[in-house]
């Protein structure tokens, strides 16, 4: 009898504390993928800053700037995929509720 109930008991807590993880897990992926959305929108204006500054003549063609513009924008595009990656994440947990 004492196995039966120690093993209902387990069973009951595994479960809540599975929940529980799930739960939380959720909610932190959630706050990681509004604050990138902020980050990305910021990144976004230092591009365009950039690209402004490559346009200028003075600074056409020198290649220190061409490098940083080229690795900006390589940076973008890596927080874009990831971004992407944390919104299929939230879609996923939508279409389980």
């Amino acid at each position: 009898m004492f196995i039966i109930v120690t093993l209902c008991l387990s069973i009951t807590l595994n479960v809540l504390l599975i929940w529980f993880v799930r739960k939380v897990q959720t909610e932190y992926i959630l706050f990681i993928r509004d604050n990138l959305e902020g980050f990305v929108t910021l990144q976004n204006q230092f591009s365009e800053h950039l690209e402004q500054v490559s346009n200028m003549e003075m600074y056409f063609g020198d290649q220190t700037l061409v490098g940083l513009i080229e690795h900006v924008k390589f940076t973008k595009q890596q927080t874009d995929e990831f971004l992407l990656v944390l919104q299929g994440l939230d879609y996923e947990e939508d279409e389980e509720e």
